[in-house]
């Protein structure tokens, strides 16, 4: 029988997650002065050459944002503040401070002590100049006073609100007299100092979007509607009904299964026997036999209000007859079994229990969408094998059914493939060495380490890991769509495969050398991708880049072959071409030239698309993307779907429907255009956004904030319902929008295949940090993949749809509070815990959580509240003289949110 590591079994102690992975191959791009030596003699070498220079962990680096709409523009004013703890100072010697930054520098604007220029991406270097001042040490002189630190202002394009948009990553490269460097030495975390002022925290004088305080939240809270149907199962089931009499789950229960259903019996088998304390269920052969004490697992027709989905299922639970699971395909019984375990008290999942009451009930159900993904971008930061299977067991457990693997891009090629292994040995690390040519340069505050074991920005599946990821998923009925992205978001590629030419060149293997090569070195185009990237994008005119992805693919396709896992989708990225890209590549201007299909530069990418379509059909596989593939210009203003992809074998993602930015219908319009379409839109579904506009909550906002309500309000058939305000705050003109919004046809309702979550991984630095962003939001994204269109989404009248969405929300919400966050509590979820809201009236406290069911702790006397500190269950009287109280929420497994601190002007 084949076993299953089950949900209540899966460890997720961060803290230990590197302790069970096979050990990678280190790179050692960042050597030190010498190689030779012990690393006494290393340290000893090193302060005989740079002695002079302070020690990189005592020089204390700070930002700031100033202000934003600095002088009327789209700009903002931060400064740096360097301050020397050193006993040596440091002086206008030959110094360079490597920084990434999200956000492109002014060169005017600076100070006359430092130059700040741009390297690639997002990373920057600072240098002295002639006018740099002696920076002493801020240590306390003989009269008390300190050595004030350094401040550098410095201009940067549109704003900062964010700590997630800080400067990150800082290191020194010294240089001695002969200029020679020393090693890449990291500073402390670049300080952020914090958001106080309106001038911080709004963008312009456009923005209306307002700052969480404990007052806001409160009365947020206050809307949900206490008396509002809990759910029993996320996602909600199409039909429930009370059964007759309750089922006792003890030691007596056994299994049976009808032929073919093995695996999924075994499934069950090893939960219950976790929740139960036993050894095995698994007591009889393959039957039909019913009982009081059998779970019987069967397939057959399943019609549920006329949806024939093949993971479809009913679930009976009865006191006489057992427990009964019929699906429509094994599919449908594993998410009848998952439904099962839903109903099981939260308790079980943290210890097992002798018997389990569940009470009687009927269960109908079947999936809105057949497909309900999840997008996890690894290449930016990466995440470990352990994560991504604790990832694929709660999306399994909430009933998803694809992981789109982000495997490429600019800062990253996480896959070991066979034959090219530069692509892991230069793609797979992040680092600084004295000549930065052909590696990938420090990103995302990865650091000039490139260690996997102390750099989130190095690391990458081999062969075996990523054929184990793709049987775990095929076990829990989750499908894997690779990417690969191209022809932009290439640079790890591309820089990978210079190294291999220039290695197989130096072997006189100049054939072999040109075999792969994926780009023209006498391409003088000037462009800037939105990352800031001078050099990602592929020459779509040579040859040799279609050599490169049948290779890759071809390998891709023998790992899943290897897993038994089914590969019918390969998702070839497409989206962010620059502007500027191929004008002046002799390659491309030869293509343009011979190929009269491709009129000009603008028609490069379709020509490319087209290529890669041609390498996937004749494999038999689907070519999915980001929308950009299926437009003729993206760049459009309102962008035309190409009808020479239509047909249902290019599969386009729909992200872009940014309120206000007049692309808000594509998905509608491709769908109605004939082609298959899933939607992933960025207003509700990027769970890697910040959850609102407090600056401590890590995330981007460039789209706005997205919290668990909005991946749970979407109405992905009727984009409009959920449309309410642009992404600084203001109302939208909705009967404006609605002339110019095209609505689903019926057939284009047919093409929606689904909707996914998407966590991109510029600020997801670990395991903690992923599961934050990912949960709650993901039971949202849970419940509209699977659940039915609910009524308050049929409601025609705004205010009246409105009022049936608080309701229903609400039931959701208490649902999440009494049941799935304590679930996750057991799992060891780092899931983000609310903070409370609170007011203080006439000296009596009032608070309250977003999900009901969540503990409230407070403290009278300035102190952190912990698990010790006062309980609060309703409003408190507090002392004479009381102006200030601090509040956390806490979980069932004793972890705090951030403290919301309450005072009596709130």
């Amino acid at each position: 029988m084949l076993v299953f590591l089950c949900l209540v079994l899966v460890s997720c102690s961060k803290n230990n997650s590197k302790s069970n992975e096979p050990t990678q191959k280190k790179n050692t791009l960042a050597s030190p002065i010498s190689t030779n030596h012990s690393t006494n003699q290393v340290e000893k070498e090193y302060r005989a050459v740079f002695g002079k220079f302070p020690e990189a962990t005592d020089i204390q680096v700070d930002w700031e944002v100033i202000e934003n709409s600095y002088q009327g523009k789209n700009a903002f004013l931060s400064a740096f503040t360097i301050t020397n703890h050193s006993t040596v100072p440091l002086t206008n010697g030959d110094w360079i401070f490597y920084f990434n930054f999200g956000r492109m520098i002014a060169k005017d604007g600076l100070p006359e002590t430092v130059v700040i220029s741009h390297v690639n991406g997002d990373l920057f270097k600072m240098t002295p100049t002639a006018k740099f001042p002696s920076l002493k040490s801020a240590t306390k002189g003989e009269n008390g006073t300190v050595q004030a630190g350094l401040t550098i202002p410095f201009i940067s394009g549109d704003w900062a609100i964010n700590e997630s948009d800080a400067p990150a990553g800082g290191y020194f490269i010294y240089h001695d007299v002969e200029g020679y460097p020393s090693p890449a030495l990291p500073v402390r975390t670049i300080g952020v100092k914090p958001f106080l002022t309106e001038k911080q925290t709004r963008r312009n004088k456009n923005d209306n979007v307002p700052v969480p305080t404990p007052k806001s939240r409160y009365e947020t809270n206050t809307l949900l509607t206490t008396d509002a149907p809990s759910l029993s199962i996320i996602p909600t089931p199409l039909h429930v009904q009370a059964g007759k009499s309750p089922v006792l789950l003890n030691s007596g229960f056994s299994i049976h299964y009808a032929p073919g259903l093995d695996k999924e019996a075994g499934f069950l088998a090893l939960q219950l026997s976790g929740f139960l304390g036993l050894e095995t269920l698994m007591k009889t052969s393959p039957g039909n036999q019913g009982g009081a004490a059998v779970i019987l697992l069967q397939t057959g027709e399943v019609n549920i209000k006329g949806n024939t989905s093949k993971e479809a299922y009913r679930l009976t639970i009865d006191g006489q007859t057992g427990i009964r699971v019929m699906g429509a395909s094994d599919a449908g019984v594993f998410y009848g079994i998952r439904s099962l375990t839903a109903l099981l008290p939260p308790e079980v999942f943290k210890s097992p229990q002798k018997e389990i009451s569940l009470a009687g009930l009927v269960v109908e159900d079947a999936p809105r969408f057949p497909y309900r993904g999840l997008h996890l971008d690894t290449a930016r930061n990466f995440q470990t094998k352990k994560t991504v299977k604790n990832l694929l067991n709660l999306m399994s457990f909430y009933k998803l059914n694809v992981l789109h693997f982000h495997l490429t891009d600019d800062e990253g090629w996480r896959l070991e493939i066979n034959g090219l292994p530069e692509l892991t040995e230069v793609g797979g690390f992040r680092g600084h060495v004295q000549k930065m040519k052909d590696v990938l340069y420090p990103s995302f505050g990865s650091g000039p380490d490139s260690d996997p074991d102390r750099s989130h920005g190095c690391g990458f599946y081999t062969r075996t890991d990523f054929i184990e990821i793709l049987k775990y998923a095929h076990r829990l009925k989750i499908e894997v769509i690779p990417e690969l992205d191209f022809p932009g978001h290439a640079r790890a590629a591309v820089k990978a495969m210079d190294v291999r030419h220039r290695r197989l060149l130096l072997k006189g293997q100049r054939l072999e050398a040109e075999q792969y090569v994926l780009r023209d070195p006498d391409d003088k185009s000037v462009y800037r991708s939105v990352q800031f990237w001078n050099d990602n994008t592929v020459c779509v005119g040579r040859e040799s880049v279609y050599d490169f992805l049948e290779t890759v693919v071809d390998d891709i396709r023998v790992m899943y072959q290897r897993a038994g896992a089914p590969l019918t989708t390969i998702h070839i990225g497409g989206d962010e071409v620059p502007v500027g890209v191929w004008e002046k590549s002799p390659i491309c201007a030869k293509l343009i030239k011979e190929n009269k299909e491709v009129v000009d530069v603008h028609h490069l990418t379709a020509y490319f698309v087209k290529r890669f379509r041609q390498i996937l059909k004749s494999r038999g596989l689907i070519t999915a993307g980001w929308q950009e593939i299926a437009l003729i210009d993206a760049e459009d203003a309102r962008p035309i779907p190409n009808p020479k992809f239509s047909g249902g074998d290019v599969l386009p993602f729909v992200w872009n429907n940014v309120w206000g930015w007049g692309k808000e219908d594509v998905g509608q319009r491709l769908a109605n255009a004939g082609f298959p379409v899933v939607i992933s839109y960025v207003t509700n579904l990027y769970f890697d956004l910040a959850y609102n506009k407090d600056p401590q909550e890590p995330g981007y906002y460039w789209s706005g904030f997205v919290d668990t309500r909005k991946a749970y309000e979407l109405t992905p058939l009727d984009i409009l319902k959920c449309a309410s305000v642009d992404l600084l705050g203001n109302p939208l003109p909705l009967e404006t929008l609605s002339k110019n919004v095209e609505s689903l046809s019926a057939e284009g309702t047919k093409n929606i295949r689904g909707i996914q979550g998407l966590l991109w991984s510029e600020n997801t630095i670990g395991a903690d940090v992923l599961e934050y962003q990912a949960f709650p939001k993901l039971l949202g994204l849970a419940e509209r993949a699977w659940a039915a269109q609910p009524e308050w989404a049929q409601v025609t009248d705004r205010d009246r749809r409105e009022q049936g969405l608080q309701i229903a929300w609400s039931g959701f919400a208490r649902c999440l509070g009494e049941r799935e966050l304590p679930r996750l509590d057991f799992l060891n979820v780092a899931y983000r815990i609310p903070l409370p809201g609170a007011v203080l009236e006439k000296g009596v406290l009032k608070a309250n959580i977003a999900f009901p069911g969540l503990t409230i702790r407070y403290t009278t006397d300035g102190s952190e509240p912990d698990e010790t500190s006062l309980l609060y269950s309703g409003p408190v009287m507090l002392p004479e003289g009381v102006k200030s109280v601090k509040l956390k929420a806490f979980t069932k497994n004793g972890r705090a949110g951030r403290t919301s601190p309450v005072t009596v002007n709130e």
